[in-house]
């Protein structure tokens, strides 16, 4: 298979002399193990510093989803502050919330 490739770009590069170049000098690190190894190297640190920015995106979105969820409780348990303080019952207050009736009581007990 990889022979066919090869084939393929040779003759593509045939036709291209820029192509026809980069095939050239492909062929001459292919050759030199020296050159393959600072190739691979260079490689491997290329994908590794994607692989690194990659994971800091991920972090940062993690922690940007954790942020919204903690400010989205905060906001829910302060609503379920206010509508205690009007007078509404634990369980209704649950409802609204969507906080459980145990969290409702845990902050009524709190305010007093």
């Amino acid at each position: 298979m990889n022979e066919d490739i090869r084939r393929e770009l040779e003759a593509i590069a045939m036709e291209d002399s820029v192509m026809k170049k980069a095939f050239a000098e492909w062929e001459d690190i292919s050759r030199d193990p020296r050159a393959w190894a600072e190739y691979e190297s260079r490689r491997k640190a290329i994908l590794d510093d994607a692989a690194a920015v990659r994971e800091a995106e991920l972090r940062a979105q993690e922690a940007e989803e954790k942020g919204a969820a903690e400010g989205a409780l905060q906001a829910a348990e302060n609503i379920a502050r206010n509508l205690l303080t009007s007078g509404m019952d634990i369980e209704t207050v649950a409802q609204h919330t969507g906080l459980s009736k145990e969290k409702v009581a845990d902050i009524n007990r709190n305010m007093h």
